[in-house]
């Protein structure tokens, strides 16, 4: 008989069709030997079957291929933080689970693929979840029903790659175990007992988390007492707790690859420790809400960070800007001026800056723009947006119209409660001109009764004209049509009139600043725009 197995599977199924319906009637065959064939082909039908299936184009791929297909199978679930502002969501192995369903050949990838079983939770047993990570370090949300479990793993000194944990009933079990491991680190209340020698330090893992990267602190009783040399992202939100400022300096300068750093709603004790400057080279994100000047001010002088650093300021009772080893990268500046509040946004091709203030104090309301001229290359700015300026604020304009020597485009927004910029650009006797090369002038109009007093507007045109900075382009914006105002056309060499339903023109932002950097960072388009 030949060997070959094609031949071997003809023959076979030869001898299958040449069995005759008369043996199959024969009363003398017993019903085992039927039950024995059955099995037989059963048998063989399986491993047809499971040659076929691995002849499909999928299963054709190596399983590593295979294996990091599988990692973007399971759905992310929700994790429920106090707050609404950071949304966490993980992989639920309930997915991982169906994939070992499909086929045997999937079956043994998904085993024998410990990382897509590091997550704990309620898909499966966590003897089942532990026996398949096979020592892989292990993802651990801690909620309420989870608690038990999870004391059993830390006591067993199971590997951890991240832990998110809001029961006060695990805090004590995190000072006995080293986390060699562990990455990232997301605690809510964190507290401990105060009158425990044992918790007297809170130094969290034994202080031994060399490889913690992300450290998010929600509304803690109290601070870890470790010094993290790998941090790249610290979060601290809301503190039950005061917190010094030469706490949080330490932290920095212990943590030089910090990339992402956020202070929501922590104020700071300004206290008389004597540190030197921090300087963090490699931060993309400093996000501050909810802070004093004085704090704000004695932070900056403290640190200073890249000309690269993407800064969101929000709540602040003045505008502060950090210090940079170089200047800003800024071209373009959006302002904002209501009756007690402003919003600053200044961006260019690698830089961004979005300072808000809410409340100012009244000795500072008037001095807001002395820190931006001290701390932005107002030079180099070309670009310069008024959406909204009320007429207390007007002055405060002309002051860094002044200082933007390099400007070229200017526009500004009318509406009932608003001031036009245009008589800040007005030349006093005895001045140099204002903003000398500016030569592009948008005019955007917000209601069909602010559209601007033609007199005044040419008069404007040839006063910039006779002082040898004349406009050479002019655009009118409005929410609806407008008609052509007499007489302007002959002032300047391009002259546009633009209708929008929708929205009216804004200063573009670059890559850097529309880029979801991480949960605390708002878009900036809708913050400053709604839209």
């Amino acid at each position: 008989m030949n060997d070959c197995p094609s031949t071997a599977i003809a023959d076979t199924i030869h001898n299958l069709g040449a069995l005759d319906q008369r043996c199959f009637s024969d009363t003398e065959v017993k019903d085992a030997t039927f039950k024995t064939l059955e099995n037989a082909l059963a048998t063989s039908l399986a491993l047809v079957r499971q040659k076929l299936n691995r002849q499909l184009p999928i299963n054709r791929l190596p399983h590593d291929i295979l294996s990091t297909i599988f990692h973007c199978v399971p759905e992310p679930e929700k994790f429920p933080y106090p707050t609404p502002e950071w949304e966490l969501y993980a992989p639920n192995c309930a997915s991982v689970s169906r994939l070992t369903q499909v086929c045997t050949h999937w079956r043994d990838i998904a085993i024998n693929t410990p990382t897509l079983w590091r997550r704990l939770g309620d898909a499966l047993p966590v003897p089942t979840i532990r026996e398949r990570a096979c020592g892989t370090p292990l993802d651990l949300f801690v909620m309420e029903r989870h608690v038990q479990q999870t004391k059993t793993l830390l006591s067993e000194g199971l590997p951890l790659r991240e832990l998110h944990a809001s029961s006060r009933e695990i805090f004590p079990l995190l000072m006995k175990y080293p986390a060699p491991d562990l990455e990232t680190l997301e605690l809510s209340e964190f507290d401990l007992d105060r009158d425990s020698e044992e918790t007297a330090s809170a130094m969290l893992f034994q202080g031994s988390t060399p490889r913690l990267r992300e450290l998010v602190l929600w509304r803690p009783h109290m601070l870890p007492g470790n010094s993290f040399s790998n941090l790249t992202r610290l979060f601290i939100s809301r503190p039950n707790t005061e917190i010094t400022l030469s706490k949080i300096l330490t932290w920095l300068s212990a943590s030089p690859t910090l990339e992402d750093f956020v202070l929501d709603f922590t104020e700071l004790v300004i206290d008389q420790t004597e540190l030197p400057v921090v300087h963090l080279g490699r931060l993309r994100t400093f996000v501050i809400d909810s802070i004093t000047t004085a704090v704000a001010k004695a932070l900056f002088d403290r640190i200073t960070v890249s000309p690269t650093t993407l800064v969101q300021f929000c709540f602040l009772q003045d505008i502060v800007i950090p210090r940079a080893i170089s200047s800003y990268d800024v071209t373009k500046v959006t302002i904002w001026q209501w009756e007690k509040t402003m919003r600053i946004l200044a961006v260019g091709p690698s830089a961004g800056l979005m300072l808000e203030t809410d409340k100012p104090d009244e000795n500072e309301a008037d001095n807001w723009y002395m820190d931006i001229i001290d701390t932005l290359p107002m030079g180099q700015i070309q670009e310069l947006w008024v959406d909204y300026c009320v007429k207390p604020w007007m002055g405060s304009i002309r002051h860094l119209l002044s200082a933007m020597t390099g400007l070229k485009q200017l526009g500004c927004f009318f509406n009932h409660t608003s001031v036009s910029v245009l008589n800040a650009l007005r030349t006093r006797d005895g001045e140099p001109p204002i903003c000398p090369n500016l030569a592009k002038l948008c005019l955007q109009i917000g209601h069909a009764d602010t559209v601007p007093n033609r007199q005044n507007l040419i008069a404007f045109l040839e006063s910039r004209a006779r002082i040898g900075c004349r406009i050479s382009t002019l655009i009118m914006e409005s929410y609806h049509d407008m008609e052509e105002m007499e007489g302007l056309r002959a002032m300047v060499d391009g002259l546009e009139y633009r209708t929008s339903l929708q929205s009216l023109t804004q200063m573009e932002l670059p890559a850097v600043c529309t880029t979801k950097w991480h949960a605390y960072w708002r878009s900036w388009k809708d913050a400053c725009w709604g839209s």
